[in-house]
């Protein structure tokens, strides 16, 4: 699946002046991150100056959209207990992983979507295994993901939404109000 996300502002990774004492709150909030080099990076807001306008590409491979389902119907700590659509995977995915690095919601003008569809076989290749996988934090004996509940987390995945869908449940997700 391949997300466009069309931003007014963008941010951009700028080193910290050496007069400016980094803290743990500042490293903690993401603002502030190590760099490769050895020093500190900082967060900066940018103005998008690109004409006609200014995108990030998302490319989201299947894999992590099926690992994004299993993982939010555990049961917590580690997941809500939710059977969720494939739409609410990938809106978890960006807002969890992506979106911290590519700008705030704020500056998102519109999403536009390319999808090509759920990959049932890799969905079995990947999720059936761990019916029969012990969980072994619980100390329980119970399966990572019960049998009981693989039909329903194939359905989420499966239940095709075309790109429009995708692109509405970004939008309200990220609250981004549609150009009239």
């Amino acid at each position: 699946m391949r997300v466009h996300v069309e931003l007014s502002h963008y941010f951009d990774q700028v080193p910290v002046p050496s007069d400016v004492e980094v803290t743990q709150k500042d490293l903690d909030s993401g603002r502030v991150k190590v760099s490769r080099s050895g020093g500190h990076m900082m967060r900066v807001t940018r103005e998008a100056h690109i004409a006609p306008k200014h995108e990030a590409a998302i490319v989201i491979g299947e894999g992590d959209i099926i690992n994004k389902l299993v993982a939010i119907s555990l049961p917590p700590p580690r997941g809500r207990s939710q059977k969720v659509p494939r739409k609410e995977a990938v809106a978890s995915l960006i807002a969890e992983h992506v979106m911290q690095d590519i700008c705030a919601p704020k500056h998102i003008r519109a999403f536009t979507v390319e999808d090509d569809g759920p990959d049932e076989k890799l969905f079995r290749a990947m999720v059936e295994p761990l019916t029969q996988a012990e969980d072994e934090r619980g100390g329980t004996g119970a399966m990572i993901v019960p049998p009981e509940d693989f039909d329903a987390l194939l359905a989420g995945y499966m239940a095709t939404a075309p790109p429009e869908h995708h692109v509405d449940h970004l939008h309200a997700k990220f609250a981004v109000k549609r150009a009239s």
